[in-house]
């Protein structure tokens, strides 16, 4: 039941982290597109965009 339990534990907890990258790009990818309409703006540079939304994740 060990082997089991610790199978099913591994399973879980991959998809689980599969998931959250998944949603965490998905999140990350639709927050850059909000601030791509900045870029170009007071000196607000592709750069500047993508350390932002590096730093909410």
């Amino acid at each position: 039941m060990k082997i089991l339990d610790r199978y099913i534990t591994k399973t879980l907890l991959k998809y689980s982290l599969s998931v959250m990258v998944v949603l965490v790009g998905i999140f990350a990818f639709f927050k850059f597109l909000e601030e791509v309409g900045d870029i170009g703006r007071s000196g607000y540079t592709l750069l500047d965009a993508l350390v932002y939304v590096g730093l909410l994740i």
